[in-house]
């Protein structure tokens, strides 16, 4: 994430990001499959902080963009496989805290909700968007 602060209290920026989610398998009759699937956002990020001039500061984190989604599908006793792709708008919103340790350095962390759209017809569900909760820690560097 790249942030310029256009005023003490709000930055806006840009921010890319990836989400490997955890691999799940599952057994259907005699086969065995495995789902994965992975995330990567291209967005437009803002930052709300309060008592910039603090060494301690609590921050609303807001973010609107593209995320690409891919989702694969194998069959492990067959090895056959099949994975879709798309690309749809995401947004994510949340709250943080972040603390000077010393001129340079800056560590947070940082809780985010994270909503992003899902081609509805290529992964058969009924939800035209996905979402999750992530927690991040965060080093930054001020230049």
């Amino acid at each position: 994430q790249l942030m310029h602060y256009l005023t003490p209290h709000f930055g806006l920026g840009a921010e890319f990001n990836a989400t490997n989610y955890q691999d799940a398998t599952g057994t259907l009759g005699a086969s065995k499959y495995k789902n994965s699937a992975d995330r990567y956002a291209f967005m437009l990020a803002g930052k709300v902080v309060f008592m910039p001039e603090a060494k301690t500061r609590l921050y609303i984190p807001l973010g609107a963009g593209f995320s690409r989604f891919k989702g694969k599908v194998e069959n492990t006793t067959t090895g056959a496989s099949a994975s879709e792709t798309c690309t749809k708008p995401s947004f994510y919103a949340g709250l943080g805290v972040e603390t000077d340790l010393n001129d340079i350095f800056i560590f947070g962390i940082e809780g985010r909700y994270n909503m992003f759209g899902l081609d509805k017809d290529k992964f058969n569900t009924d939800n035209s968007y996905l979402d999750d909760v992530a927690l991040l820690l965060k080093i930054g560097i001020k230049f």
